[in-house]
C-alpha cells in the first residue's frame, strides 16, 4: 500500500447551535425570569472548547439571581462584569442546557424591554455580531399594567363571545315575548 497517496484530510467539524428563550415574555416589576440557554454540537467531531457568554448588564434593573446550573460543563458568573459564562465539552450530537433567572426590576417608563443575547464562538450561530433571532430573547416589563399575551387572551375571548352571544339571544327572546314582537 502506498501510503503517499492516501488522502489523510478531514472534514471534521465542531458547529454549535445555540438557543436562548425566557419562561415569561411579559412581565411586572418584581417577577423572576428564568432563562435556558441550549447548546448543541451539530458538528461530527467532538468540541472541547464549547463556550459562551451572556452579557447580563444588557438587563437593565434586572438583578441575577444567582442560580445559573448546567446540565454538563461548568457555569460562573462575574459580578464585576455581570457576565455569565459557559464552558464544556461536547460530543457530536451533544447538547447542554443552562439556567439562570433574573428578577424584573422597575422600566424607566410604563414598560422596558429586557433585550439580551448570547455570544459563542465563530463556529456557532451566535458568534459575534450574529443576527440569528435564536440567540436574543426579549421580555417587556410593565409597571402597574397587567400585561397578558395574545396567545392567552384567545381562550378567555371564545368563552366570552360565545357567552356573550347566547345572553344577548336569551334578551332578544325575552323581548319578544314581552313585547310581541
Amino acid at each position: 500500500m502506498d501510503l503517499a497517496s492516501c488522502d489523510t484530510s478531514s472534514d471534521l467539524s465542531k458547529d454549535l447551535t445555540l438557543t436562548k428563550s425566557a419562561d415569561n415574555r411579559a412581565v411586572q416589576p418584581g417577577d423572576r425570569i428564568t432563562y435556558t440557554v441550549t447548546v448543541r454540537n451539530d458538528g461530527n467531531a467532538p468540541n472541547n472548547e464549547a463556550s459562551f457568554t451572556d452579557d447580563l448588564s444588557a438587563l437593565r434593573g434586572a438583578e441575577y439571581n444567582g442560580d445559573a446550573t448546567a446540565s454538563t460543563g461548568s457555569v460562573s458568573f462575574d459580578e464585576e462584569t455581570s457576565t455569565l459564562s459557559w464552558a464544556g465539552e461536547l460530543e457530536p450530537g451533544e447538547e447542554a442546557e443552562v439556567t439562570y433567572s433574573v428578577t424584573a426590576g422597575e422600566p424607566d417608563g410604563d414598560t422596558a424591554t429586557l433585550s439580551n443575547s448570547v455570544t459563542s464562538t465563530a463556529d456557532s450561530n451566535c458568534g459575534e455580531g450574529a443576527e440569528d433571532p435564536g440567540c436574543t430573547s426579549d421580555v417587556t416589563v410593565s409597571r402597574g399594567i397587567p400585561v397578558v399575551s395574545p396567545e392567552a387572551l384567545a381562550p378567555a375571548l371564545a368563552s366570552i363571545g360565545a357567552v356573550g352571544a347566547l345572553g344577548y339571544g336569551a334578551v332578544l327572546m325575552r323581548r319578544r315575548r314581552v313585547t310581541g314582537a
